[in-house]
């Protein structure tokens, strides 16, 4: 009832930290890859191989700025992930939204937050907006994981409670045309925005935030140290 009612649910203790090991190490090795690969470039002159898995991108994406770009635009679902994307914890819990017949998206997006990347925050929008024409009648209920305890000072979403109400899509515009060139977000003006309250939305490692396709929410800055 709060899900249709609000447009998102906060659901504690869905998964165990060694349930998301797997995918943290995949991580690691992502990122481990790719300072190999800037490291052989020229691009960086010390890969951070010290480092753990929360410090050593942000090391990386001060000497290299496109960094975490790299690894959100150009890693895809590997089986670790996967076996998250579908596990029962989360087809059980869509059923109650949807139904036995589920059909499961195949784009996910690992948000690899480093410390103050203009690339890694990203305006309010809804996600309805990145689809085809009439995708707000399709009913896609979206889990945001996170993989660290997800704070205010560190970055973590936020939402307009019962904007999802709005069933359809407002006008949005490209972070681009406003001199972030290299910005692929869709952004609401404010003046366009519904009122309501805004919901920051802090989550412990191994809880699900859950989304409304039409939900109008927004990732924030992270000023902490650590991805």
């Amino acid at each position: 009832k709060r899900y249709f009612d609000d447009g998102f649910l906060i659901v504690e203790d869905v998964f165990t930290d060694a349930e998301l090991q797997p995918v943290l190490d995949d991580f690691a090795d992502m990122v481990g890859s790719w300072a190999d690969k800037l490291h052989a470039a020229g691009m960086i002159t010390d890969k951070h191989e010290g480092e753990d898995v929360y410090t050593r991108l942000a090391s990386l994406e001060k000497e290299w700025p496109n960094a975490a770009a790299l690894v959100h635009w150009r890693e895809g679902m590997r089986p670790s992930l996967s076996k998250i994307w579908a596990s029962d914890n989360l087809v059980d819990m869509v059923e109650q939204f949807l139904g036995p017949d589920i059909v499961g998206h195949p784009v996910s997006v690992i948000r690899t937050k480093t410390p103050n990347t203009a690339l890694m925050t990203v305006p309010w929008h809804q996600d309805i907006a990145y689809f085809l024409e009439g995708g707000e009648d399709t009913f896609q209920p979206t889990a945001w994981i996170p993989f660290v305890d997800a704070t205010a000072e560190n970055g973590t979403l936020q939402v307009i409670r019962g904007s999802h109400k709005l069933g359809r899509a407002l006008p949005h515009h490209f972070e681009k045309d406003v001199g972030h060139q290299k910005s692929w977000y869709l952004y609401v003006n404010d003046e366009d925005l519904p009122e309501g309250d805004v919901v920051t939305c802090e989550m412990k490692k191994g809880s699900v935030l859950w989304l409304r396709n039409t939900m109008i929410h927004r990732s924030t800055e992270n000023y902490s140290d650590k991805v």
